[in-house]
């Protein structure tokens, strides 16, 4: 998996604890959903298991 920037980490970490201020993160959803670490669901975003493991990787580092 390519490297996350700072900006997909807070957003990931956000999707997670599922805050919702989606529309000024437009560009770095699209990112994160084309990596397939979030899932676009009926009431908005959901983490899926490949973006837990993202957050994991970035927190042991």
């Amino acid at each position: 998996m390519s490297k996350l920037t700072a900006k997909q980490i807070e957003v990931l970490s956000c999707v997670f604890k599922g805050e919702r201020p989606y529309a000024i993160w437009r560009q770095t959803l699209n990112a994160l959903l084309r990596k397939g670490l979030i899932t676009n669901t009926v009431c908005g975003y959901s983490i899926t298991a490949n973006g837990i493991e993202a957050i994991k990787q970035e927190a042991a580092q």
